[in-house]
């Protein structure tokens, strides 16, 4: 479903099962590579869904305050800050290969971030 997603609605498809399996780039394969790597690390620190869907709750309930000090912790801030505005150009311009640009986005800052903070 990635790989269909991916491409640009206006353009040619390009079916290539190499494309789609490639372990870098805007790859499903690179993305549930990240979301794995994601839990590990949750894992390792001993945060549970339920602690994070419990922050989430508290979040939507009144104001927040998180304190970015690094230059990647402010890059992956303000790309999780444009979420909302890329699902609203996507539902106008009908574009869901915008949702997998943003998503393999995220997952770069991701990895920016916790290489420079491990």
């Amino acid at each position: 479903v990635h790989g269909d997603l991916r491409q640009n609605r206006t353009s040619d498809y390009k079916f290539s099962y190499d494309a789609m399996l490639e372990l870098e780039g805007n790859t499903a394969v690179h993305l549930l590579y990240a979301y794995v790597r994601i839990r590990s690390i949750a894992r390792r620190a001993g945060v549970a869904d339920a602690d994070v869907l419990a922050a989430l709750e508290a979040a939507n309930s009144g104001p927040i305050s998180v304190a970015l000090t690094r230059p990647t912790e402010w890059a992956l801030g303000l790309h999780l800050l444009r979420f909302a505005s890329t699902i609203e150009t996507i539902l106008e311009e009908l574009m869901p290969s915008k949702l997998t640009e943003f998503l393999y986005q995220l997952v770069t800052k991701f990895n920016d971030f916790y290489n420079n903070e491990k």
